[in-house]
């Protein structure tokens, strides 16, 4: 089991001996509930005997036992740190003092079933609460009241500036500040005190002396504290390159002897506190080895820490507070060396046409390669190499060990089929074999299909393209552009024979929709491709090359076009399709006679995502580009990930605000700004940023 203390990413050594259990329990399927308690109207916490590896809302069922109403469970999910609790939400609020019945269905053969009843609020106030009373400094946080019932069954929840009529609260700002748009509210130092005074009225008043009767008042004192969050959550994994999307991430714990240069893995975290933010880059802890003469490992709980394999064995990360002291231990296993123990095609037979230009990559057929190890991870080849079992003709084939991928053509008048024998060889010297058939097909349709097919800038054909930048901080050159190369090829018997040359086919018009049916670009017989429209930047697409025509009666088809996803230009990678599907569409003239060829491809990107944090609304700027963007970040920080932006390096691009009170106040919805791509001043990238914030100016004519 491995322990991860509370407050362990803001410094000392932790809160008391709190802890956080991160290691999933073992499922025990006899399980039963130990108790039901109702927290909101339409919330339960659900204790079980013992710990439980999932929930879902199936396992559980709610009955209102007067008449056997079935209540049913929206959702059930487990409690990040203590998994015999499970929190149960319902669609209806029960507010009617009866008794419940929840039920719990084991995941055993017999199905085991245990129930527990409670009985739920009638909804009278009793007690009133302010949520939370420790806030961290110089950090704006959201101050709720509740009221509660006499079980501490939460009533009503809101912000403090958004009160219901039957609360009234009040709070000394003397020492701090109240965005009253969001009920956030800001201590500047630790150790800083404000009085919040929450009173519930039951307007109620006694007929002789008018008081008002069975009114609820408290005082509460919120306090400033170095950082008010505690964790929660964290995961490690052992990999090549850090996670992006740590849901998806299924945690490693081993490396192997041949782990090293470019193979080298280093161990990630991901570190959330109690309100699931993700602070991670927050933690100064440092990573040690428990025994070097397994592995060394020497590097940081927010960078990383890489690992050097010395020897066979198991051994821990050591995690150590800036004292030095042992915070938590995480195992590490160092095994055998990598070897190849997986090879397969996706595609063992692969039809091509015996008239298609031998190496015309619009041609290609491929059929792609799965190269693992022993541990079940991608492994890297030495060679990629085919015999030709057969050689009665002369199909060409086209291994890429790095790609792992194999392309096939055809051409020169060749029919039947061939047999190759692919063998992947990785760097230990250890092969592996498989078979390929590539079957030659004469193309003898005499009204052959059309096909709009892409290609990226290695010339494979694909269906999707990836507009991020690469987060390289070391990069100073224009990283490789995003593109599509698109061409319209000719099918006859099911397969491609290559690009149209027919002469009595020509391009009447090429045009790019996006996935609402908007045109962003379209090339016609009288013009040269070009844009149609002047799009946010987001959405712009750029497309070069063009039609060649004569008239109305284009004599061919024309060369590709190409549409450029991403770009660099003056330091700024441009990305000029935004996330979505994408339609071309040629229209091809035959005589009289208009043919379409169309297809989609899809737009995804997985780069980083920017946040900005206000700090301070109010101002006497005249200009919302100077409070958004500002040098000393005094208004507006940005974090790219977990990691803050330096304030001169951002720039403003443009905003969305609606204005009010005479142009005092601007209620900014968005802002687009260019910030480096982790770190890297020379690699910018233009994004919009959600805000969501009331920004005031002092400035006599207010904002221009």
């Amino acid at each position: 089991m491995v322990d991860f203390p509370m407050n362990s990413c803001f410094g000392g050594s932790g809160v008391g001996n709190t802890k956080v259990v991160v290691t999933e329990a073992v499922v025990d399927n006899t399980t039963k509930i130990a108790s039901v308690k109702q927290d909101t109207f339409t919330d339960f916490t659900v204790t079980m005997s013992k710990a439980l590896e999932t929930a879902t809302a199936a396992d559980f069922s709610m009955v209102r036992d007067d008449d056997n109403q079935v209540i049913t469970v929206k959702s059930a999910s487990l409690d990040a740190t203590d998994k015999t609790k499970v929190k149960l939400t319902v669609y209806t609020s029960l507010t009617d003092a009866k008794t419940y019945t929840v039920t719990y269905t084991a995941a055993d053969e017999a199905k085991t079933q245990s129930s527990a009843k409670v009985t739920v609020t009638d909804g009278t106030v009793a007690a009133v609460n302010i949520t939370p009373v420790e806030i961290t400094a110089n950090k704006a946080t959201k101050i709720e009241y509740q009221t509660l019932d006499a079980n501490g069954v939460i009533v009503s929840q809101k912000g403090v500036t958004k009160q219901e009529s039957k609360v009234d609260v009040t709070w000394d700002s003397l020492l701090g500040t109240m965005d009253t748009d969001t009920s956030e509210y800001i201590l500047y130092n630790v150790g800083d005190t404000a009085k919040f005074t929450v009173t519930y009225h039951t307007y109620k008043y006694d007929t002789t002396t008018g008081a008002e009767l069975d009114v609820i008042t408290k005082d509460f004192t919120v306090t400033a504290v170095k950082d008010a969050s505690v964790i929660t959550q964290y995961a490690y994994t052992v990999a090549t390159s850090e996670p992006y999307d740590w849901a998806k991430v299924t945690p490693k714990q081993t490396i192997a002897l041949n782990d090293e240069g470019a193979a080298q893995r280093t161990a990630y975290f991901q570190i959330k506190d109690s309100k699931g933010n993700d602070v991670t880059k927050s933690c100064e802890y440092t990573v040690e080895s428990s025994d070097n003469s397994v592995v060394v490992a020497d590097g940081t709980v927010k960078d990383g820490a890489p690992l050097n394999p010395v020897s066979k064995g198991s051994a821990y990360l050591m995690i150590k507070d800036g004292d030095g002291k042992v915070v938590s231990t995480l195992p590490i296993t160092v095994g055998e060396k990598r070897t190849i123990t997986t090879f397969k095609l996706s595609s063992p037979v692969l039809n091509v046409a015996n008239t298609a230009s031998t190496n015309a990559k619009e041609t290609c057929v491929y059929s792609d390669i799965t190269a693992k190890d022993q541990y079940g991870d991608d492994i890297a080849l030495a060679d990629l190499t085919y015999d030709n079992k057969t050689g009665n003709h002369t199909t060409a084939i086209d291994p890429k060990k790095d790609a792992k991928t194999i392309c096939a053509y055809a051409g020169n008048g060749n029919k039947g089929s061939e047999s190759y024998i692919i063998k992947a060889t990785d760097s230990l010297g250890k092969s592996m074999t498989t078979s390929l058939r590539v079957n030659s097909i004469v193309p003898t349709d005499a009204n052959p299909t059309f096909s709009v097919v892409f290609l990226d800038e290695n010339n494979k054909v694909v269906s999707s393209v990836d507009t991020t930048v690469a987060e390289d901080a070391n990069a100073t050159d224009a990283p490789a552009s995003k593109t599509l190369k698109v061409v319209v090829v000719e099918k006859k018997n099911g397969v491609v024979t290559g690009k149209t040359t027919d002469s009595t086919r020509g391009v009447r018009s090429v045009q790019v929709t996006k996935n609402d049916g908007t045109v962003i670009a379209k090339a016609v017989s009288d013009a040269s491709v070009k844009i149609t429209s002047s799009p946010a930047i987001s959405d712009t697409v750029m497309l070069n090359g063009g039609v060649g025509v004569t008239g109305t009666a284009v004599s061919a088809v024309a060369d590709a076009i190409t549409i450029t996803a991403r770009e660099k230009s003056t330091g700024l990678s441009e990305k000029h399709l935004g996330v979505g599907t994408y339609t071309v569409v040629y229209e091809l003239i035959n005589g009289t006679k208009v043919e379409k060829a169309a297809a989609s491809f899809n737009v995804k990107d997985t780069q980083t995502a920017v946040t900005a944090k206000v700090k301070e609304t109010a101002s006497s700027e005249t200009t919302l580009s100077s409070v958004l963007v500002d040098s000393t970040g005094k208004y507006v920080e940005y974090y790219y990930g977990s990691v803050k932006v330096a304030p001169a390096d951002v720039d403003f691009v443009g905003v969305k605000a609606t204005y009010s009170n005479g142009n005092k106040n601007a209620y900014v919805t968005n802002v687009t700004v260019k910030v480096p791509v982790a770190g890297n001043a020379n690699n910018k990238i233009t994004v919009t940023v959600p805000v969501n914030k009331t920004f005031t100016t002092s400035a006599a004519g207010g904002w221009s």
